[in-house]
């Protein structure tokens, strides 16, 4: 985890477990680990133990894609 400011227009970013920024401005967008739960609700079978790889959810509980899983 490290934390910096950004270089364009200051604003303090956070980064959390897996890489993932809790805090974000236009340069540098909040955005969830990849590898790591997600929290989100399948829309095929309501479970919560979600995945992200990239820009696709994957459902632990049922298999489920969400999202750009190409």
């Amino acid at each position: 985890m490290s934390n910096f400011n950004c270089e364009r227009c200051g604003a303090s970013i956070l980064e959390g477990p897996g890489g993932a920024y809790e805090t974000g401005c236009e340069h540098h967008p909040k955005r969830e680990p990849t590898g790591s739960a997600y929290r989100s609700t399948c829309q095929n079978c309501g479970a919560t133990g979600l995945i992200l790889a990239g820009t696709c959810r994957v459902c632990l509980t049922c298999g489920e894609t969400q999202g750009s899983c190409g």
